[in-house]
């Protein structure tokens, strides 16, 4: 049997529009902290530190399921969303 007409008939069987399907599931902790504070009897404010993605974890794209790729199988990419972003603010309220 020709293994290279094997490996272009299996894509019946395993069909690339499901990729999804077979990526490790999203693990992100996403951290906040606020801080309210009164100045005077009109003036508040309000402090606050937020941290996405805050653990940094990798978050692996789909492997590649082309059958017929030297590649097949393997993850070559990561998502865009896997990098830690903290951001501060500060609100006066008068």
């Amino acid at each position: 049997m020709n293994s290279a007409k094997q490996r272009s008939s299996a894509i019946r069987y395993i069909p690339s529009r499901f990729s999804g399907l077979r990526a490790a599931p999203i693990n992100v902790l996403d951290l906040s902290a606020i801080k309210k504070a009164r100045i005077a009897e009109r003036f508040s404010f309000e402090l606050r530190a937020e941290a996405l993605a805050a653990l940094n974890h990798q978050i692996f794209d789909v492997p590649n399921t082309a059958v017929t790729a030297g590649t097949f199988g393997t993850v070559t990419a990561m998502k865009s969303m896997s990098n830690r972003r903290i951001q501060i603010g500060l609100y006066l309220r008068y």
